[in-house]
């Protein structure tokens, strides 16, 4: 969105575009996605970081390894239906499962279990993804500004987190294979140097 754009069709284009190494072509998302998502995320990297942080989710998200959440996940889903109907006889699908989808993400695959953290994580959330194809008009009350601010105050509920993980990681309370952040977490790069909060942030907002 305001910069130069090339157009490429046919099957010379397409195959230059997908069989390109990453120092001839690579991915780069636009001005809004990437100050909301972060530079770290894995819809920007390429190489050898890319291929390590999606080998730590990818590693959560196959069919066998998600097996072993089924009756969590079921549990979950129980305990919602049972909220929601006690609130209300009727129930808007589309809200609910976004909020279903949001708290097995990060119940689970995030090992985030706090009720008050999640809750407010939702709600900063939903202002995120406004955001993210918005015009990046950086004034207060755009979508734009609300999403950066949304932002803003995920990577402060966030760092915390981090923080007791590293050190129950340390202490062997959790392994690299309990959740996602602890797998991120115990990641180190070609220098043996751990990927940085910042890249683990920007990939659970991801």
């Amino acid at each position: 969105m305001g910069s130069p754009t090339v157009v490429i069709i046919g099957k010379a284009g397409n195959k230059f575009i997908l069989g390109a190494e990453d120092d001839v072509f690579a991915a780069k998302l636009p001005v809004t996605a990437e100050a909301i998502l972060g530079k770290e995320s894995i819809l920007g990297l390429t190489g050898f970081r890319y291929r390590m942080v999606k080998g730590a989710m990818m590693s959560f998200l196959k069919p066998e390894s998600l097996q072993n959440y089924l009756k969590e996940m079921d549990e979950l889903v129980k305990r919602l239906l049972l909220i929601k109907t006690k609130e209300t006889d009727t129930i808007k699908a589309v809200t609910f499962m976004k909020k279903l989808t949001f708290t097995i993400a990060f119940n689970i695959l995030f090992g985030i279990k706090d009720e008050c953290t999640r809750e407010a994580l939702f709600e900063d959330f939903n202002l995120v993804f406004k955001a993210i194809w918005s015009l990046p008009v950086n004034f207060p009350g755009t979508v734009y500004w609300r999403g950066l601010k949304a932002r803003s105050r995920i990577v402060d509920r966030i760092l915390p987190i981090l923080g007791m993980k590293s050190e129950e990681l340390s202490s062997r309370i959790l392994s690299p294979t309990s959740d996602v952040i602890s797998s991120m977490l115990a990641l180190r790069d070609q220098n043996q140097q751990p990927i940085g909060h910042h890249t683990i942030i920007d990939n659970c907002i991801t």
